[in-house]
C-alpha cells in the first residue's frame, strides 16, 4: 500500500507541476506580445490609437520618483515603498531534571510588528512620467536597499520590555472528585437501593472530576520541593529563564532613483494621467530585471516543471505497474 500511495502522490505532483510550467509557458508567450515602449511620452499617444475593447498591456522602463516620497528612520533614504519589522531577540535556558541536570541555552526571537508604508511614485525617463498603480501585488518586486538597526536593553523604548526577564516557577491543577458527589452507575445484577463498591473507576466511559483547583507556586517553593524530589530521583521539572537581549528593527526600502522594469495594462486615472496597474487577465511585473530577463525566466521554469513533471509521471507509472504485477503473481 506504501508503493501505491507513493506511486499516486507522485503522478499527482506530476500533474501539478505541468500545470505550473503550462502557467509559465501562457505568462512567456504573453511577455513577448506586450508593447515595447522606448519612450514614455509615447504612452499617451499609444493610448489613444490603441483598441478599447483589448487592455493594452506595455512595458516601460525608468527611474523610480515620487512627489512626497517617505523619509527612512534608520538608513536615512527616500523611498516609496517602506517596509519595518521589529523583532525582539533573547536567550532562553531551559533546565531539564531527570535526577541529574542538563541546561543549554538557545537563541530565539519573536516578531513583534510588521508595518509597510507606499506612496504614490511614478517610473521616470527623462522623456515624460508614469505613475505605477498597485506595485504590492506585482511579481518581482524586490526592495533593494535593507538596514539592520541592533537596539540593547538600555536604549528600548518603554514598550514592556524591563531588561531581564525571568520566569520560574509552576503550575499545579488538582481534579477531584469529591466525597457526597452524586453519581450514576449502571449495575446489571444489583438494583440501585444499596450501597455499592466502585473498583477501577478510572477506566469507566463518562467519568469526570468536577472539582478542579489551580496553584500557583513561585520559584522559591519550587526550588525548595525540587530539592526534595531530585534526592529520590523521581522529579521532572522545567526551569525556563528568559535573558532579553535587545531589539533588532529592519528596514527595506525602495528607494528614489532605483531603475526598474514594469510590465502591465496602460488606462487614465480620473484625472486624465496615464497610469500602469494589474490587468484583468495578465501578468503583471514591477522588477530591476530587463524584460527579455523575464521572458528567459519564464521560459526556464516552463521547461524545468515540465521536465520535472516527466519524470514524476514516470516513476508513479513505474511504482503502479510494479505493484500491480506483484499483486497479480502473488493471486
Amino acid at each position: 500500500m506504501e508503493t501505491v500511495a507513493v506511486g499516486l502522490v507522485s503522478c499527482l505532483s506530476a500533474a501539478v507541476l505541468y500545470a505550473v510550467g503550462e502557467t509559465c509557458e501562457w505568462e512567456e508567450g504573453v511577455l513577448k506580445s506586450v508593447t515595447r515602449v522606448k519612450e514614455i511620452k509615447d504612452l499617451a499617444e499609444l493610448l489613444n490609437s490603441a483598441s478599447k475593447a483589448l487592455p493594452l498591456l506595455v512595458t516601460v522602463s525608468g527611474k523610480v520618483g515620487s512627489e512626497a516620497p517617505i523619509n527612512c528612520k534608520y538608513s536615512g533614504l527616500r523611498g516609496v515603498i517602506v517596509e519595518q519589522r521589529t523583532a525582539c531577540h533573547f536567550l532562553e535556558r531551559k533546565d531539564i531534571r531527570f535526577g541529574n541536570a542538563r541546561i543549554s541555552w538557545t537563541q530565539d526571537s519573536e516578531l513583534v510588528s510588521s508595518a509597510r508604508n507606499e506612496v504614490p511614485w511614478y517610473l521616470d525617463d527623462g522623456t515624460d512620467r508614469v505613475h505605477v498603480v498597485g506595485a504590492r501585488s506585482a511579481s518581482g518586486l524586490v526592495l533593494p536597499a535593507e538596514w539592520e538597526v541592533f537596539e540593547e536593553p538600555s536604549k528600548v523604548a518603554n514598550n514592556g520590555h524591563q531588561g531581564i526577564k525571568i520566569s520560574v516557577g509552576a503550575k499545579r491543577i488538582e481534579l477531584v472528585l469529591p466525597a457526597s458527589t452524586p453519581l450514576t452507575i449502571v449495575d446489571k445484577d444489583h438494583g440501585s437501593d444499596h450501597r455499592v463498591h466502585v473498583a477501577r473507576a478510572r477506566s469507566a466511559s463518562g467519568s469526570i472530576l468536577p472539582a478542579k483547583e489551580v496553584v500557583i507556586e513561585k520559584s522559591s517553593k519550587v526550588t525548595n520541593e525540587s530539592e526534595r524530589h531530585e534526592a529520590n530521583g523521581d522529579l521532572d521539572c522545567r526551569e525556563c529563564i528568559k535573558i532579553f537581549l535587545g531589539v533588532k528593527r529592519i528596514e527595506r526600502v525602495l528607494p528614489i532613483g532605483t531603475h526598474l522594469t514594469v510590465v502591465g495594462e496602460v488606462v487614465k486615472n480620473k484625472v486624465g494621467s496615464v497610469c500602469i496597474r494589474k490587468p484583468r487577465d495578465g501578468p503583471f511585473y514591477v522588477s530591476d530585471s530587463t524584460i527579455d530577463q523575464l521572458i528567459d525566466n519564464s521560459k526556464f521554469w516552463a521547461s524545468f516543471c515540465k521536465f520535472v513533471s516527466k519524470g514524476c509521471t514516470m516513476f508513479g507509472v513505474f511504482l503502479l505497474v510494479m505493484q500491480t504485477i506483484e499483486y497479480i503473481i502473488a493471486e
